[in-house]
């Protein structure tokens, strides 16, 4: 922990776009809430989330996830989907 508050990225890969997303109120789909980067609009997927995930280069942005090309957030809303999401892989 002192780690990352010295400016390190926590030590725990992220699981956005694995086992979670962040929609907005608008129906904008993005990776987390702190990762600028829309993957799909809601409406133009009859609201249809299973279509978003698969209709945009998702792989493509998971790769950037893991290579730590992202915001490189920890917070709680992401924290524990990334420890659970990691406890079985």
């Amino acid at each position: 922990m002192i780690k990352y508050f010295n400016g390190d990225r926590f030590p725990v890969t992220c699981q956005a776009l694995k086992s979670s997303c962040f929609i907005n109120p608008y129906g904008e789909v993005y990776p987390c809430g702190f990762f600028n980067r829309v993957i799909g609009d809601l409406k133009d997927y009859d609201y249809n989330l299973e279509k978003v995930w698969e209709g945009y280069d998702i792989l493509k942005v998971r790769r950037d996830i893991e290579n730590k090309n992202c915001p490189g957030c920890w917070t709680p809303c992401e924290a524990f989907t990334s420890i659970l999401g990691k406890i079985f892989s």
